[in-house]
């Protein structure tokens, strides 16, 4: 008589039981490991920052926030300012929100692969840049606290792409493949970007692109993209150009069509006399939230965050998720004041929303299990006979 053994399938990365099991993985990992100097030195500080202001002198963003008079002609004796630049945190849950996430930074990017020193240098020099790009772009003309930096290293930390073995871990909570470290910090980010304030959300998009701009400065990385850009990447990177161009660039609307008879394509001052428009959507969304309302706000940021995690991984085809947001966003665009006449900005919008329905999978028998996926580690229910028959 045959007897039935079933064999337990292996976990899958993205299943809820991988997700709780490897963040158990990283934190045990984390905590009988070597602590980063760097980090931890950051960390104490804002926290006692925020616990010196609650119980000695109180103080809001904007007086303790860096002005931009204060970054292109530093003053020596304006230093709170610069300090409360790097260490401020509005309240306590915000507060536990940054060091958790420059904690996990600072375990798997300052201890795990750059050293305190590169990682202290390549953190003060991304301070000292996104600043400068916001108030240059007049994006933000007040700056307080790190999360648009820890943004960009974020962005560093993920072209790394540190691997975690659980070998050393309890069986309980081991994990058939390697941890990926950067998802969960991924997580933390987007939790971020949806709780912050519009302005703040468009300075964590800044972080973002300057945080690229670090990781393509490296010759190697072109090479490296050329040779795995699949169809699936192309459409998918293409996707995401184009939502950040129509989201943050591109005028949304055209005010009124002002044509008086003379034609002159070729100077730029006819066509903004012509087609007088309204900023981009995010700009709108970072100055007059309230003329847009909480819902529109909202949608931006959850596809703003999701779109270039998911351009980042292999299972591209989730982009199709994010079509009914971005249908939403263009049916609340138009009940907005701000919307006359469709401009640039919405037309790739709507461009964006069928390019994502429409994205292909990464044919990559990785993206199953995780980065050392073995279709051969896969077990499948076996039958076997017990004696004889």
């Amino acid at each position: 008589m045959a007897r039935v053994t079933m064999v337990e399938d292996p976990i899958d990365a993205l299943s809820p039981s991988g997700v709780v099991k490897s963040s158990f993985c990283l934190m045990y990992l984390w905590r009988v490991g070597k602590a980063p100097v760097f980090t931890v030195l950051l960390n104490t500080a804002i926290w006692g920052n925020y616990l010196y202001r609650i119980f000695m002198e109180p103080a809001s963003k904007e007086q303790v926030c860096l002005l931009p008079d204060l970054l292109y002609a530093p003053n020596p004796g304006d230093w709170p300012r610069y300090l409360g630049y790097f260490l401020f945190t509005p309240n306590f849950v915000r507060t536990v929100h940054v060091t958790s996430f420059l904690g996990a930074l600072g375990y798997t990017l300052e201890r795990d692969r750059m050293g305190t020193f590169m990682y202290s240098a390549l953190f003060v020099i991304l301070s000292a840049c996104i600043p400068a790009v916001c108030f240059f772009l007049n994006i933000s003309n007040c700056m307080a606290g790190l999360e648009s930096t820890a943004f960009a290293v974020a962005v560093v930390t993920h072209h790394q792409n540190i691997l975690v073995r659980s070998d050393g871990v309890d069986k309980g909570v081991q994990v058939p493949f390697d941890i990926e470290p950067r998802w969960h910090i991924w997580a933390i980010a987007g939790l971020m970007l949806i709780f912050a304030e519009p302005g703040e959300a468009c300075e964590l998009v800044v972080g973002m692109v300057l945080g690229l701009i670090w990781v393509l400065k490296d010759p190697e990385v072109w090479g490296q993209l050329a040779s795995s850009l699949k169809p699936a990447r192309r459409h998918i990177a293409l996707t995401t150009v184009l939502y950040v161009v129509g989201m943050f660039v591109a005028p949304l609307s055209v005010l009124q069509i002002q044509f008086d008879g003379n034609i002159d394509v070729a100077n730029w001052s006819w066509w903004t006399t012509t087609f007088p428009s309204t900023p981009s959507l995010g700009k709108i969304v970072a100055e007059a939230p309230n003329a847009v309302g909480r819902e529109l706000c909202i949608l931006a940021k959850i596809v703003t965050i999701a779109l270039p995690m998911i351009a980042m991984s292999e299972r591209t085809h989730y982009a199709c998720a994010l079509v009914l947001p971005l249908v939403l966003m263009i049916m609340y665009v138009m009940q907005t004041a701000f919307f006359h006449i469709p401009h640039l900005g919405y037309v790739l919008l709507v461009a964006v929303a069928y390019r994502a329905w429409y994205t292909p999978q990464v044919s990559d028998p990785k993206a199953r299990t995780g980065s050392n996926y073995n279709p051969s580690r896969v077990s499948r229910p076996a039958t076997r006979p017990s004696g004889g028959g």
